[in-house]
Formats: C-alpha cells, structure tokens, sequence
C-alpha cells in the first residue's frame, strides 16, 4: 500500500531493489519522492557507499549528479553535503573550488560561492588580495562588479590617500587612473612651491 501511496510503480520499485536490495520498502518510497533515479542512485552508492538516503535525497533534491559529487568529494573530501549542494547551487564548478582552495585555503564555501557568484575568479582573487591584503570578500566583488583589476588597485594602493574600495570603484566608473592622481599631487605640490 505505501508504494502505491506514493506513486512509486513496479518497474521503479524493481530497478531500486536490483540496484540496492536492502532497500526497504520506506526507503524506496523516500528515493521516489525526491525523485532519485535508480542509476543516480547506484551512481551516488558507488562513490560513497556511506551515505544515507537522506543524504542522497538532499543531493538530489538540489540536482546534483553523482559525477559532480564525486569531483568535489576528491577536490574537498572535507566537503559536506550541505557545502556540496550550496556549491553547486551557485554553480561552483569543482576546478574552480579547488582553484580558490589552493590560492585560499581559509575561504569558506560560502565565500567562494559568493565570489563566484560576483565573476571572481581564482587568480583575480590572489591579484587583489597581493594588491590590498585588508580587502574582505564583499569589497572584492564590489571591485569585480566595478570592472577594477588587481593592478589598478596595486597603482591606487601605492598613493599616499588611502581610497576606500569604494572609492577606487567609482574612480574605475569615471575614468580616473593612478597617474591622473599623482598629476594632481604633483601639480598642488608645485603651485605651494611657487607660493614660497
């Protein structure tokens, strides 16, 4: 009757318990409503035979793939189901993962979802924070949605006015280079010297 309550049919019923014969008949009905396909289910069982349904159905539930599973598990076996599937919900691709776990290895999933989500990029991440070591993740997305590059913010960092990334951004947004600053400084410094 619980199958049938749930609109799990033969055919699916017979695939689950070929796949994994100590299914039982709750747990097949589980799979079902999270939409688990037996194959993604032998998939998902095969990489890790530890998981539990839950698990599987958490995964499945926010679409990913067993092959995606398996390349973030070998990327970050720390990695939980529940960073697994925010990764992937930001469409995290396991290179880029293991990209800014290389150039960062205190960055939380969290962190390079959102840089991700901004276009950041591993290496663009490691130029910006060589350029302004201070920066937090939210400033480097501003200065990624800015269009400002790791080098610009290196030029501006080497003035003596101490721009807020805020600052930088909109500069960036109207034009202004380093060089067109230290003009202006140069050009206050001589008209204070034609005064003396």
């Amino acid at each position: 009757d619980s199958l049938h309550d749930h609109g799990v049919k033969p055919d699916y019923y017979k695939s689950m318990k070929g796949a994994a014969p100590q299914l039982s008949i709750e747990q097949v009905d589980n799979l079902f409503d999270h939409g688990v396909e037996p194959d993604s289910y032998k998939g998902f069982a095969s990489i890790d035979p530890k998981l539990s349904i839950d698990e599987i159905d958490s995964l499945r539930d926010h679409g990913v793939k067993p092959e995606y599973y398996r390349s973030m598990k070998s990327a970050g076996p720390q990695l939980s189901i529940e960073q697994i599937n925010g990764l992937y919900d930001h469409g995290v691709a396991p290179e880029i993962y293991q990209g800014f776990a290389a150039v960062d290895p205190r960055l939380s999933t969290a962190q390079i979802a959102s840089l991700h989500d901004h276009g950041v990029e591993p290496e663009f991440y490691k130029g910006t924070k060589a350029a302004d070591s201070t920066v937090s993740i939210e400033e480097i997305d501003r200065l990624r949605d800015h269009g400002v590059e790791p080098e610009y913010l290196k030029e501006f960092r080497a003035l003596p006015d101490r721009f807020s990334t805020s600052d930088i951004s909109e500069l960036r947004d109207h034009g202004i280079t380093a060089k067109y600053i230290r003009d202006l400084h140069e050009i206050g410094r001589a008209s204070c010297r034609e005064r003396v």
